[in-house]
């Protein structure tokens, strides 16, 4: 039988054993200091930590925004991820409907750079365009067919992932048609079940888990490319 498992919230970040976005941005900025292009780099938190919704899930995840290229990626520790954009590239994004964008700037908390771009990108979340709910579904169909092969291979915990980026792409796609912005992955079941989408949402729920028999896996590959066809039809 399979069985589905809720992230708790945590409501203190720094209750979570090695993983400190605070000391983590440190790290970050220290990086960029010693490559001399601090001075014009934008540091975001984003993600679960920067609106205080932790669960066990959850990494720290920081987005640079700087138009200096970085000579080597800066050494994180386990469980921190830092992504790097240009910022005309990120604001242009912000404001065509990327959805990442968007989450990051309405969502994000500035934790080092120039206040002055930070303002103005919150000023453009009001011209930006609602992201399209289809162009989540653009590479579904082949991320679902890896799975599938990575399933008959034997390869569960490969297959596993593929099917969870698959339904995480489906469920952003739910969301968005039903006018609910996206949060982070180990958030969007709770956000399903809040539009009566209680099936995807246990799928996420057992793949997050990740105890999953190659039955099971059948069972959500069915599930997943019929959440598919329904979405692809709307």
């Amino acid at each position: 039988m399979m069985k589905s498992s809720s992230g708790r919230a945590v409501s203190n970040q720094n209750n979570l054993p090695g993983l400190s976005w605070r000391r983590s941005g440190r790290i970050v900025m220290r990086c960029l200091r010693d490559e001399g292009i601090l001075d014009d780099a934008i540091l975001v938190l984003i993600g679960s930590y920067a609106r205080d919704a932790v669960t066990w899930r959850s990494d720290v995840d920081m987005l640079l925004l700087t138009d200096q290229p970085l000579a080597k990626r800066p050494l994180l520790p386990y469980g921190v991820h830092l992504r790097c954009e240009g910022r005309e590239q990120f604001q242009r994004r912000l404001l065509e409907g990327d959805d990442y964008a968007i989450a990051a700037v309405r969502y994000g908390r500035l934790l080092h750079g120039d206040l002055g771009f930070w303002n103005e990108l919150l000023g453009s979340l009001g011209h930006a365009k609602w992201p399209d709910p289809k162009a989540k579904l653009a590479q579904t169909s082949n991320r679902l067919t890896r799975a599938d092969d990575l399933r008959r291979m034997t390869d569960i915990d490969a297959a596993i992932e593929e099917y969870l980026g698959a339904a995480t792409q489906i469920a952003r796609s739910t969301l968005l048609q039903q006018r609910v912005f996206p949060l982070s992955r180990a958030e969007l079941s709770e956000q399903l079940r809040g539009i009566d989408e209680n099936l995807l949402a246990d799928r996420i729920d057992t793949l997050i888990q990740g105890e999953c028999t190659i039955e099971d896996l059948e069972i959500i590959s069915r599930d997943l490319r019929s959440a598919l066809c329904r979405e692809e039809d709307n």
